[in-house]
């Protein structure tokens, strides 16, 4: 869950909380309010590289504990998410269809725009081959578990799925595009 979460934010500011109503009411900070990266709730400071909404910075959480991503696993996701360690056991880690897991720390004071999880000092270090990956896999919308398809030698099975979402593509040119991805992935 990292992913929308860097690059870290650097527009200095103010963090305290002012209203907010786009949908749903909730609060930001207010730095963000006047920032020219912020748009409807998230942050594009990276868009032209990731080509999605980034989480807002919220400053620290007021919980102390390891930032290094873990993985959770339980009964609501079915594919791999990392959150930080100490997040794993924290009663303010929730659930929604709509947002998935997010933190519900200081609720009462943000509303529906809830805070990001706080990473720390940890930062993602993504080789050329990850950054790579990472860019065929959200040019043709695809997810984890397409890859572990892939790392499980079901080429069959990767074939299906890959046209399924893409039913313009003939097998031959799905063959190229995972022949591309498996030598990122060695």
């Amino acid at each position: 869950m990292y992913n929308k979460s860097f690059p870290k934010c650097k527009i200095n500011g103010s963090l305290n909380p002012i209203n907010y109503n786009y949908f749903f009411s909730g609060k930001i900070p207010e730095k963000c309010s006047t920032c020219k990266f912020f748009y409807h709730g998230g942050c594009l400071r990276n868009f032209n590289e990731t080509e999605e909404y980034l989480h807002l910075d919220y400053g620290p959480c007021p919980i102390s504990g390891d930032t290094e991503p873990k993985l959770i696993d339980n009964q609501y996701i079915s594919s791999k998410v990392y959150i930080p360690k100490k997040c794993l056991d924290c009663p303010d880690l929730s659930y929604s269809y709509l947002k998935n897991l997010y933190c519900n720390n200081e609720s009462d004071t943000w509303g529906f725009f809830n805070r990001n999880f706080d990473w720390g000092r940890w930062k993602p270090n993504l080789t050329e081959k990850e950054i790579e990956l990472n860019k065929i896999l959200k040019e043709y919308n695809l997810s984890d578990d397409f890859l572990l398809l892939l790392t499980k030698k079901k080429i069959s099975c990767a074939i299906t799925q890959f046209k399924i979402l893409h039913q313009n593509y003939k097998t031959i040119e799905i063959k190229k595009i995972l022949d591309k991805i498996n030598k990122l992935i060695k």
